[in-house]
């Protein structure tokens, strides 16, 4: 079977548990990975390229969904900004949009993702706050390597608070709290039992997964509370 994810740096650990779970529990089927992003994974799904795909929740425009299905694996809302390690703000426990306004936001062009892209510049314009987009990049790592450099600021998850893509710090912004998260896709009418196998194995992966995360966002939570007294 062949599984389309996008970034491994999102969604590492979720692989991983994957990898480990499917070898003891579907030892007769062989699994493959491979990077596709969110807005080709549905006509790659379709046309046999690929089995299943694990995606950003970007789905709901293609003109696909009522051939496939789409099954929530993962909450995890739009919280922060990620930024250098050695930028100011970096050491911060929270800013607010406000505080970003000079640093240029380093996201994709609307064609990429329309729906997340007109989200986020609503959320952007109920603050009044207006990014500074000097150019638009549609790969996630170039985003992240500029930002690493100092060039700007790119958006971040909730659990970028707890997994940082490597290089940069994740900080929380205050008016940042979009509901989003990680899909699974795979064909609605799909009948081959190694596909609904290994479907079903993400699911279970993923609820261990999500329970994971609560826990530890949960202590990163109190860690971010001020000490009593």
């Amino acid at each position: 079977c062949v599984v389309a994810t996008i970034p491994r740096a999102i969604v590492e650990r979720l692989l991983a548990s994957l990898l480990h779970r499917a070898a003891a529990e579907l030892p007769d089927i062989r699994v493959g990975f491979v990077e596709v992003p969110t807005p080709l994974q549905p006509e790659a799904i379709l046309s046999g390229h690929i089995d299943v795909g694990i995606c950003n929740s970007f789905t709901s425009v293609t003109p696909f969904l009522d051939r496939l299905r789409t099954d929530r694996l993962l909450d995890d809302a739009v919280r922060c900004a990620l930024l250098s390690r050695d930028h100011p703000l970096a050491s911060r426990d929270e800013i607010s949009l406000s505080q970003l306004g000079d640093l240029p936001l380093l996201f994709m062009p609307r064609s990429l993702y329309p729906a997340f892209y007109d989200r986020i510049m609503t959320l952007f314009a109920t603050h009044d706050f207006r990014p500074r987009i000097e150019q638009s990049y549609e790969g996630l790592e170039t985003t992240w390597s500029l930002a690493r450099r100092g060039g700007g600021w790119c958006i971040g998850f909730h659990t970028s608070l707890m997994y940082p893509p490597a290089g940069l710090a994740a900080v929380r912004v205050r008016e940042l709290n979009l509901p989003w998260g990680i899909d699974m896709m795979y064909r609605r009418n799909e009948t081959r039992a190694m596909v609904l196998g290994l479907t079903a194995l993400i699911r279970s992966v993923a609820v261990a997964e999500s329970a994971r995360w609560q826990l530890e966002s949960s202590a990163l939570g109190r860690g971010s509370e001020p000490a009593a007294g």
